[in-house]
């Protein structure tokens, strides 16, 4: 018996890209500098930054979800279809309920977290990152200001410090109650984030404390100093100094899943390997009102 053989040819469905220019405002159509926008996934990707004109350029996946972020904004979601019917992209300003300042002369205190010879590196490298510590508050107060101590190494390229505060839930940071744009002030010696105009009251509990780091700039000026094929930073433009009193601290990339802490150390044969580093967390002082 013969048998015929039918070669049946599938055309095979591929992903098709196309690039598209948007614009990415607040509600008064101000243009937003240095949003990120993230290709979703199991290890959200960053795709673009905004410039100083809120432009960005998309190469758009046919079956993707997007995330913007930008500090002081809620965040936006936009899949492929939704992306090709506009093209501009407006963040909201985010809001949060605020306790009446209490009359009167307020007094100061300050919650320390002590300073070891110990650092954090941080470097400008096509991410955004986010460092939390948990901190307890036994007497409650107004937020005043939050210092850092670090190096300066290489001015130029030191990116942008953000400070974040989120919630504690079963262990772990949660959402974000200071959803407010502040900027640390950085010297040689110490980043300062001026805490003073949140009004914010914390009250006693639990919670999460730290800052985000990003150098926008230097990813749209292309000055990326991270080796990804020797997996290495080429330049370490800042460290935070950091203490090895609190053991609860927490790091997440671009606004993936937080995780503990690495430290890296160099084997025999030269390699950096990563072990989780439990006790590694960077130094503070924060100072209160009440």
């Amino acid at each position: 018996m013969k048998f015929l053989v039918i070669l049946l040819l599938f055309a095979v469905p591929t992903t098709t890209f196309a690039q598209k220019i948007f614009i990415v405002t607040d509600e008064h159509n101000a243009p937003i500098l240095g949003a990120s926008v993230f290709l979703m996934g199991n290890t959200n990707e960053l795709v673009a930054v905004s410039d100083e004109k809120g432009t960005v350029k998309l190469n758009l996946d046919e079956n993707s979800q997007y995330l913007v972020h930008s500090l002081g904004y809620i965040d936006a979601q936009y899949n492929t279809a939704q992306l090709n019917e506009t093209s501009i992209i407006i963040l909201k300003e985010s809001t949060y309920q605020l306790k009446e300042v209490k009359a009167g002369t307020l007094s100061s205190f300050t919650i320390k977290q002590p300073l070891t010879q110990k650092v954090i590196i941080d470097a400008p490298q096509d991410a955004n990152k986010q460092r939390v510590t948990f901190i307890k508050i036994d007497s409650p107060g107004y937020l005043k200001n939050l210092k850092l101590f670090c190096k300066v190494q290489v001015k130029e390229v030191v990116p942008d410090y953000r400070f974040i505060l989120l919630s504690e839930k079963n262990g772990m940071p949660d959402s974000v109650l200071v959803p407010l744009f502040i900027e640390g002030k950085k010297s040689k010696r110490e980043i300062v984030f001026d805490l003073s105009k949140t009004n914010y009251y914390l009250e006693k509990g639990t919670y999460f404390i730290g800052y985000e780091t990003f150098n926008g700039k230097a990813i749209l000026k292309k000055q990326i100093h991270y080796n990804k094929n020797k997996q290495q930073f080429t330049i370490v433009p800042l460290v935070i100094y950091c203490s090895d009193v609190q053991k609860i601290s927490y790091e997440r990339t671009n606004l993936s899943k937080w995780y503990s802490p690495k430290y890296g150390i160099r084997g025999e044969d030269g390699k950096l390997i990563w072990k989780d580093n439990f006790d590694k967390n960077f130094a503070y002082e924060l100072e209160l009102l009440h």
